[in-house]
């Protein structure tokens, strides 16, 4: 059975002054989404790079270190609602599709927003009206989108939105800027 890494990759150092406010280390976590059907959303916020095991299969197919939806058959995107580990302000995007070569998404856009007191089930009906952090942006196979000058500009956010146009795969998101609040996202 072979398996293959992500290429490992130094973070610049223009980032070591920002934190990766979606790992899964600092309290960030998955509230919902339409879908994972065949890998589970919670994988995205990993901090390990993400791996291919060329033979490695569970109870739907092929396994993936990722967030990865079904094929969508109606009208709509799929979505996923995540805590931020921090609230903060966002720097940087990185979205990576890592070993999604044949199952990645057409475009991914992120919404956000800032919220104290919402119950996890509050925050999924509103989530849909939350305002953009990105707008829509073409995805590539096998991949780390890095964007920057594409995040609009925004107040503190605590929690996102991410929207896979129209499915696919996602292996990690980071979302990397300053915490602007002490407090735990739980």
């Amino acid at each position: 059975m072979a398996t293959l890494h992500a290429p490992i990759f130094d973070i610049p150092l223009y980032l070591h002054q920002y934190t990766n406010l979606a790992d899964e280390r600092i309290g960030a976590k998955i509230i919902d989404c339409s879908d994972d059907f065949f890998a589970e959303a919670k994988r995205m916020l990993s901090t390990n790079a993400p791996i291919f095991v060329e033979d490695k299969f569970d109870d739907h197919g092929k396994w993936m270190d990722g967030w990865e939806t079904k094929r969508r058959r109606e009208p709509g995107f799929d979505w996923c609602v995540l805590a931020l580990g921090r609230a903060g302000e966002i720097e940087k995007i990185e979205i990576d599709t890592a070993h999604f070569k044949g199952n990645f998404p057409a475009q991914v856009s992120i919404q956000a927003v800032y919220v104290e007191d919402a119950t996890d089930p509050q925050l999924i009906p509103q989530s849909m009206f939350w305002p953009f952090l990105l707008e829509a942006q073409n995805m590539q196979m096998d991949h780390v989108h890095s964007l920057i000058n594409q995040v609009i500009e925004h107040e503190k956010i605590s929690h996102i939105r991410v929207n896979m146009i129209p499915d696919g795969g996602i292996s990690r998101i980071r979302l990397w800027g300053k915490v602007t609040a002490q407090e735990s996202m739980t």
